[in-house]
């Protein structure tokens, strides 16, 4: 599990690095506002200003859509953090030398306690870096794709 987590890690990290944060669309957004005429002064035909009301509509719900995303980005941002500290974790519980004191305990009862507790912290560890790994790839898949930014993941800008 410990392997696959840092799998999951290691190529879920980019979508951070090349997600798109919305201000262009943002830019435009506040570009249209200020460029709302007050109706008195406004010459432009009626389909003129539907059109400008229509795009500047659209322009708001993009804006919408990244906030969103963002908040989205900084759930995943939030996993990824717990998956890594949950994969180190398991990878310090796995390769300490525990389980060799544990089973260098002579007392059946004591040797069965300290087994039990060593397993319950395994198996634990193991639930949470799962369903990290479930809602990383999920959020990855469903949600974060449309936002990166194609342009610089391959140009390298």
């Amino acid at each position: 599990m410990a392997i696959n987590g840092h799998r999951v890690l290691t190529h879920t990290y980019i979508f951070s690095f090349y997600f798109r944060d919305g201000s262009e669309e943002k830019q435009l957004y506040e570009e249209a506002l200020k460029r709302i005429p007050e109706k008195k002064k406004d010459k432009r035909t009626p389909k003129e200003i539907e059109n400008f009301n229509k795009n500047l509509k659209e322009l708001e719900n993009n804006c919408k859509k990244y906030e969103k995303a963002f908040a989205r980005k900084e759930l995943y941002e939030y996993q990824l953090k717990m998956l890594s500290d949950k994969v180190d974790q398991l990878t310090e519980l796995l390769e300490s030398k525990e389980l060799e004191k544990i089973f260098s305990i002579k007392e059946y009862d004591k040797f069965k306690t300290e087994f039990y507790k060593y397993r319950s912290h395994v198996i634990e560890l193991t639930v949470a870096i799962s369903k990290f790994m479930k809602g990383i790839t999920e959020e990855v898949e469903l949600n974060l794709i449309e936002f990166i930014d194609y342009n610089k993941l391959l140009n390298g800008k």
